[in-house]
């Protein structure tokens, strides 16, 4: 009977890493390597976070400011999904286990096909992208393997 492969996706609002055979049992050395995506709108989230917007009310550039960051993290988010979906029918994983920011976790439900949705058996809120690969792996691993049955999704 063939292993389940599973891997983890941690992701934030810019930066998305998957960890490959994440409860394998293998070492952080000998672990395939992580995918990484970044979200092509940094420059516009750097330009609204510095103030250069056009509007003179401050409550207007808040609004701008929040409506242009979330419409870059769904487009972000609608990525990430085609990403994992063309390795899920690809068979590269069987199950998927997600951490991330809890506005990200929200869009990442919303915008995630059924086909994929059913492949996630883990899903919390945390914010785990600025770990190294190493720390990064070990922390997931920690986690899924001491996780309440409550966060299995």
């Amino acid at each position: 009977m063939r292993k389940t492969r599973t891997w983890a996706l941690v992701i934030d609002g810019v930066k998305a890493r998957i960890l490959r055979g994440i409860l394998d049992g293998r070492s952080p050395a000998e672990a395939p390597a992580e995918l990484v995506n970044k979200s092509r709108h940094g420059h516009l989230r750097r330009t609204f976070e510095a103030g250069h917007t056009h509007h003179t009310s401050a409550s207007a550039s808040r609004d701008c400011k929040s409506e242009a960051i979330r419409s870059d993290m769904e487009e972000f988010a609608i990525y990430v999904c085609s990403f994992l979906d063309s390795h899920r029918l690809a068979r590269d994983f069987d199950q998927l286990a997600i951490l991330a920011t809890p506005i990200m976790l929200d869009l990442l439900k919303q915008k995630m096909r059924p086909p994929l949705r059913r492949t996630v058996y883990f899903e919390c809120a945390a914010s785990l992208v600025h770990l190294s690969e190493s720390d990064l792996r070990q922390k997931v691993a920690e986690i899924l393997s001491t996780s309440p049955k409550s966060q299995l999704a």
